[in-house]
């Protein structure tokens, strides 16, 4: 449903609803105001749910190369999570003195879901220890972990 014709809808339900004071004996016209709202709310959220799908099965694609698995074995969908979830932990604990290092914003996601992904610590000092090492610009996290 396209936001327009969203919007119609809820516009429609609205004055079914709260305007008309007609009484039918067949129809009661303020419940069919609130049906043609929702309708229009569904129509207006299921686009932004689906965008977030896709946004979710892009992002897990990209982190996925990341994480080291056995070949021909696909990685469980929670194990990828709570990876995701260890990096930007890390990543959002460490960023400000990296950042200070002179490190980009990429390059810190980059090297905590390297770090998580390949269990090279846990601790935030050690990260930071870690990335040091790494560099701002350095070499390809995956070859060095």
């Amino acid at each position: 449903m396209k936001l327009m014709t969203a919007l119609v809808f809820i516009a429609l339900g609205a004055i079914l609803r709260f305007a008309v004071t007609a009484d039918l004996s067949w129809i009661d016209i303020q419940t069919l105001g609130v049906i043609v709202m929702l309708v229009g709310v569904v129509g207006l959220l299921l686009p932004l749910y689906r965008r977030l799908l896709a946004a979710t099965r892009r992002r897990r694609e990209r982190l996925g190369l990341a994480i080291p698995t056995l070949e021909g074995e696909e990685p469980d969908s929670m194990v990828i999570i709570e990876e995701i979830d260890s990096a930007h932990q890390l990543a959002s604990q460490a960023r400000p003195f990296l950042e200070a290092e002179g490190y980009s914003d990429r390059r810190i996601d980059e090297l905590a879901l390297v770090f998580a992904a390949n269990n090279v610590g846990w601790k935030t000092e050690e990260f930071i220890d870690w990335a040091l090492t790494q560099g701002r610009l350095g070499p390809d996290p995956n070859v060095d972990a």
